[in-house]
């Protein structure tokens, strides 16, 4: 009974994405079928092979799980069939804007991790494409790169997202501030450069750190969600997820290695404080 229950809530959402793309598409749908030799089956598409369904999606790059949870954009649909590579608009709505490049380096490292074939199926489930993925100098809200962690979080779990913090740290290793840190004078004079005039302007725009506390093999910082962000969405719920601060957890953690071989250990409260509520992170570090 169960059973035959979710077969049957499976079924109606594919003939309800499937109207809705027929209602976008009108004969360009009829000619997606005829393709895929699937005009027979017009009248009963929900109930294809999982193959040919999951094919059948394709198309419209879509993934079946986000059909299944009914996220699809049907006007970016619409224009990505027609060869315009829009981005959903949820992506494109509202400030503040944040760099395509964090989205960037998140897929490259699901690539690294678990090939391209699992990159694929994550952008289908956002409705992007790599010609997205291009130019680093294109923007997008902060919701892209944040249901991409979630994403991770869900499906891979906390420790990945962990390494994927960890593996952004590399990125800013490799550049310009990353050589400007690793002068420091010390851990202390090295986080002390990278949140006083680093972290906002080039690592995460949208999130404002502040050092809380200085003292031997210890260092407290409070982080804010940029007030633009409650502003435009009514909340800063994705910022301040669970993924999200794993993620920073993992690029912290890394840092005291730009100035020697520490161990490190890191501890995330939420606390409310003047101003309102704020995360905490206390970075424990100790040299080898």
């Amino acid at each position: 009974m169960n059973s035959n229950f979710e077969v049957q809530k499976f079924d109606q959402r594919l003939e309800r994405f499937y109207s809705n793309v027929q209602n976008v598409l009108g004969n360009d749908f009829q000619d997606v079928l005829e393709n895929l030799n699937l005009s027979p089956y017009k009248k009963r598409l929900p109930k294809l092979p999982i193959i040919q369904t999951i094919r059948l999606l394709e198309q419209f790059n879509v993934s079946l799980d986000s059909v299944m949870k009914g996220t699809i954009d049907y006007e970016c649909l619409h224009s990505q069939y027609l060869g315009v590579d829009n981005l959903p608009g949820k992506y494109l709505d509202k400030v503040p804007f944040s760099s395509r490049y964090t989205s960037i380096y998140m897929l490259n490292f699901v690539t690294q991790e678990f090939g391209e074939r699992t990159t694929q199926t994550i952008m289908k489930h956002f409705q992007i494409k790599r010609s997205h993925l291009q130019d680093l100098a294109s923007t997008n809200n902060f919701l892209l790169p944040f249901d991409i962690c979630n994403y991770v979080y869900e499906y891979y779990g906390p420790e990945m997202v962990e390494k994927m913090g960890q593996s952004s740290f590399e990125l800013l290793a490799n550049s310009f501030n990353g050589k400007r840190l690793s002068q420091a004078n010390g851990v202390e004079d090295m986080f002390e450069l990278f949140f006083e005039e680093i972290a906002q302007r080039s690592v995460e725009k949208n999130y404002f750190w502040n050092i809380e506390n200085m003292c031997s093999h210890k260092i407290t910082v409070a982080g804010r969600p940029n007030p633009e962000i409650r502003e435009a969405f009514g909340s800063d719920d994705k910022i301040t997820q669970e993924a999200a601060h794993l993620l920073r957890k993992g690029f912290l953690e890394m840092m005291p290695a730009l100035v020697g071989d520490f161990d490190v250990v890191i501890e995330t409260t939420r606390k409310a404080k003047a101003g309102g509520v704020c995360d905490l992170y206390d970075i424990h570090y100790r040299k080898h």
